[in-house]
């Protein structure tokens, strides 16, 4: 197995970061901010190459389904508040 880089990590954290900033709703924006920087840091540690090849998987398929999450978003933009009428 090849061994994952710190620039690929470094990477898909700022492509993370990236595509969370496509979603619409403040708070759907706001909850994958926190839980990127809250995975990121969880995996801060790791030094043994195959669970970090296995979570840097994990990112990437993570990250697709961030990139599919932020599409169905924008297709569906919040109406308004009722409350803030």
């Amino acid at each position: 197995m090849s061994s994952i880089s710190r620039i690929q990590v470094v990477h898909l954290y700022r492509t993370f970061l990236r595509n969370a900033k496509l979603f619409s709703d403040y708070n759907f924006k706001s909850y994958a901010f926190r839980r990127i920087r809250a995975g990121f840091r969880e995996n801060l540690g790791l030094k043994d190459s195959d669970a970090i090849t296995f979570e840097y998987n994990k990112g990437l398929n993570d990250l697709a389904s961030l990139k599919r999450q932020a599409t169905v978003s924008s297709l569906y933009p919040e109406l308004g508040n009722v409350m803030a009428s």
